[in-house]
């Protein structure tokens, strides 16, 4: 069994005719100190993480409502519509899957497609007006595309 080692007195270890000695209170003031680090690290971490949170949460509400604002809006229109041209459920629904279809899938949305712009021919996105290239308008622009 070894020996008792005071506080302040190096340890010895011998290992195939080698001594290291080892002075404890050096290495355990170090230790302290990258254990610090690593916690004041690790808060920070955390601090970084809760901010991204609540940006999170106040994105998340601004988006129910400005969603909120255009069921509203919607329904407003709908509502002129049915006054206005005697139109009802079965209609609207009977308009939104044709416009649902027009991009080739029933999945509920209008995906944009790429279309040939017809003065340059380079490719271009249907959400865009006019072509980014040569400026000619777009005849296949949809702005409701996602």
């Amino acid at each position: 069994m070894p020996a008792a080692v005071s506080p302040g007195q190096p340890r010895r270890f011998t290992k195939k005719n080698k001594t290291l000695t080892v002075k404890t209170e050096g290495n355990r003031m170090l230790w302290d100190i990258i254990q610090q680090w690593k916690i004041e690290q690790m808060q920070r971490n955390v601090d970084a993480a809760k901010k991204d949170s609540r940006d999170a949460v106040d994105k998340s509400q601004d988006y129910a409502e400005k969603v909120g604002q255009l069921a509203l809006a919607t329904q407003a229109v709908w509502s002129f519509l049915k006054e206005k041209h005697h139109l009802d459920e079965k209609d609207l629904m009977q308009r939104m899957e044709e416009l649902d279809l027009m991009d080739g899938q029933k999945d509920g949305r209008v995906a944009p497609k790429v279309v040939t712009c017809p003065s340059c021919s380079r490719k271009m996105n249907s959400r865009n007006m006019q072509c980014m290239f040569c400026g000619c308008g777009n005849p296949e622009f949809n702005p409701f595309a996602e």
